[in-house]
């Protein structure tokens, strides 16, 4: 592919356009970095022209990844979908997630568990619940289980459970147990895990 004309846009981007009518557009670090072989008139073969656009590819995708996580914490597979939203290739994007995993900027161990402890305590949330809303965060099946094990150690499903009830006042758990039971069954807790707490607490009320 010729080179026919070569513009520097105003936001200092680098517009390289080819007699076939195509054109590309790279970062002035990326124009820099093959200033010697982008010129007018040099013919490009297929896979320089790829380099070129992975290097620009990569180059953009660390920007936007780290204007992105320095906003807010992404788990791996949300800012991967962000990332593929601006059309970069999941091999680059794979590469740039590995670099910022051996940086600590993504660790979906860490960010994970702290994010659910938050969650649990804000929402009220059972064990379903937060693995439904893990699976919108991580692929990973078994730091999800990981997480959920963790989170809800030391009977914190019962003490949840204690705090939900308190906060809607429920005048008479015997009368409201059905009502109780549905309601913290939408909140993500077992039936199984109801009827355990109101066998634990059948003698008290």
């Amino acid at each position: 592919m010729k080179i026919t004309e070569i513009i520097k846009t105003k936001k200092n981007n680098i517009l390289i356009l080819f007699e076939n009518n195509e054109k590309i557009l790279l970062s002035d670090l990326i124009f820099v970095k093959y200033n010697n072989i982008l010129k007018v008139g040099n013919i490009l073969s297929k896979q320089i022209l790829q380099t070129i656009l992975n290097d620009n590819y990569l180059e953009y995708g660390k920007k936007k990844a780290f204007d992105l996580i320095s906003r807010k914490y992404y788990s791996e597979k949300e800012l991967t979908a962000k990332l593929s939203k601006e059309k970069i290739p999941d091999e680059i994007i794979q590469k740039i997630l590995n670099r910022l995993k051996e940086l600590g900027y993504v660790n979906d161990a860490k960010y994970l568990t702290i994010w659910a402890n938050d969650k649990i305590n804000t929402n009220l949330w059972g064990p379903m619940m937060l693995k439904m809303k893990l699976q919108q965060k991580t692929k990973d099946k078994e730091l999800i289980e990981q997480i959920i094990k963790q989170v809800y150690a030391n009977n914190r499903q019962h003490e949840i459970i204690e705090r939900i009830i308190k906060k809607k006042k429920y005048k008479n758990l015997k009368v409201d147990k059905n009502k109780i039971m549905k309601y913290l069954y939408s909140k993500g807790f077992s039936y199984s895990e109801i009827l355990n707490y109101f066998n634990e607490i059948e003698n008290e009320i």
